[in-house]
């Protein structure tokens, strides 16, 4: 495992359960833990939450490094940069209306699941 003190963990697909530390990312898969940071070290950050969505992103609150999802092999990262309030994401809660809420250091806000996905795809410039 990337580090001994875990500050998130979730269910993933399958049996997969995905663990958030102060030294990255890990996942328990097939009865073995699988140190993503050593793969990447884009994932090599102090995770602080972690929510697998119905499409089987997984969004990843992180302290510095704001948002990031990690679907079909590719990271993507949203920070203030790209329109977050924050950099540094506590928790990760998606409503009803496909809005994520999350907990900030700067509060509690709310961005557009969709807008997100659009930033990602590069249809949008910013989180607005």
């Amino acid at each position: 495992m990337s580090n001994n003190r875990i500050n998130a963990i979730c269910g993933g697909a399958g049996n997969d359960i995905w663990i958030g530390t102060d030294s990255g990312l890990t996942r328990w898969h097939d009865g073995k833990l699988e140190n993503f940071a050593r793969k990447d070290p884009r994932f090599g950050v102090l995770v602080q939450s972690l929510y697998q969505d119905a499409d089987n992103a997984l969004w990843i609150g992180t302290k510095r490094h704001g948002l990031l999802r990690w679907r079909d092999g590719e990271l993507k990262e949203f920070n203030r940069k790209s329109g977050l309030y924050s950099d540094a994401i506590y928790s990760i809660l998606e409503d009803d209306h496909t809005n994520f809420w999350l907990n900030s250091s700067r509060g509690i806000f709310r961005v557009n699941k969709r807008q997100v996905e659009s930033v990602a795809k590069g249809n949008e410039k910013a989180i607005t």
